[in-house]
């Protein structure tokens, strides 16, 4: 494949899997009187703590994209993958000193949020097709879901997975004409690890567009961004894998897009703004500036204490953050 060098800045070796406490499957325990499976209570998340002013400034990785989205740490193989949604592109970049920027895949159907399956592939949110899509260890790329009841989907925009193997996404109506909408709502989905169920969690009206979509630390609660409205809700997850009705979490600053979450519960969302954080009961701790305007962002690196931010045509990095992401 073609090679793509970044400007030549050290980036965080990557290599471990994130210092935060990996989450339990179900948070399920078995009962011996009563012989079923009840829910526990999740460790507790340590106090709130404002996780702004001690990181570094922002500094550029690499542009000459047209609109970078969906960034992905695969903590297993240390790569990070991105979309440039625009530019119908799928790479991934290596970590170091230049960074090795790749392209995996071309022709993404405008391919925006990436996540990694139980089976360690990538999925894909594909507005073009209308579909997720789940790539093979051969570059072989099927259709892991797009309909809903017989009807297409508007066209997947972003992407969380549950520890049990669940996909979370959104599916907003961007750039598609009333003649050619199937739903009749812009809707936040359940796949279910089966990779065959799918369930309707949020039916949003015309007025919506979901976006960003992010399951907070031990997959407890469910948050996702009504880019058209400027408001973040969030859905307690109940046993079978559904959400409590949804409840304004946040209202942000113009159009919120991607989500990220550190391991304190805070939650981070790229707005035009910059990167607005809120503590896990709705204070607003601040906003990190970008020098462009961000779309989404992850944690990266070793102990994940590296926010990788994509803003439209560049890539970002800001290092030393107090408290290491999650998902």
């Amino acid at each position: 494949m073609k090679k793509r060098f970044g400007v030549y800045i050290l980036l965080l070796s990557a290599g471990l899997l994130s210092a935060c406490p990996t989450p339990s499957t179900n948070n399920e325990q078995t009962s011996a009187d009563a012989g079923m499976t009840e829910r526990t209570p999740p460790p507790e998340l340590p106090p709130p703590e404002n996780p702004i002013g001690k990181q570094d400034q922002p500094e550029l990785i690499d542009d000459g994209f047209v609109f970078t989205e969906g960034p992905l740490w695969d903590a297993k193989n240390k790569i990070v993958y991105f979309s440039d949604l625009i530019g119908n592109t799928l790479y991934k970049m290596t970590l170091g000193d230049p960074v090795d920027i790749q392209k995996v895949r071309g022709e993404t159907q405008l391919g925006n949020g990436l996540a990694l399956d139980a089976k360690g592939r990538i999925v894909t949110c594909e507005r073009i097709t209308r579909r997720l899509s789940v790539m093979e260890s051969d570059g072989t790329v099927n259709t892991l879901v797009d309909k809903y009841e017989g009807k297409l989907l508007n066209g997947p925009n972003d992407i969380t997975v549950h520890s049990d193997g669940a996909i979370y996404f959104t599916d907003p109506p961007y750039a598609l004409s009333d003649d050619k909408k199937e739903l009749d709502f812009n809707g936040v989905f359940r796949l279910a690890p089966d990779g065959k169920t799918l369930t309707a969690l949020w039916k949003g009206e015309a007025k919506t567009l979901p976006n960003g979509i992010i399951l907070s630390p031990y997959d407890q609660k469910l948050y996702f961004a009504d880019a058209a409205n400027d408001v973040i809700w969030v859905g307690t997850l109940k046993a079978d894998g559904g959400i409590e009705t949804p409840k304004k979490f946040v209202d942000t600053g113009e159009g919120p897009d991607g989500l990220a979450m550190d391991a304190n519960g805070n939650l981070y969302v790229a707005t035009k703004a910059g990167v607005e954080v809120y503590s896990r009961e709705g204070q607003k701790w601040g906003v990190i500036t970008i020098p462009k305007h961000p779309a989404n962002m992850t944690f990266i690196g070793e102990d994940r204490k590296t926010l990788l931010v994509a803003a439209r045509p560049a890539l970002y990095q800001i290092k030393n953050m107090p408290i290491a992401g999650v998902h």
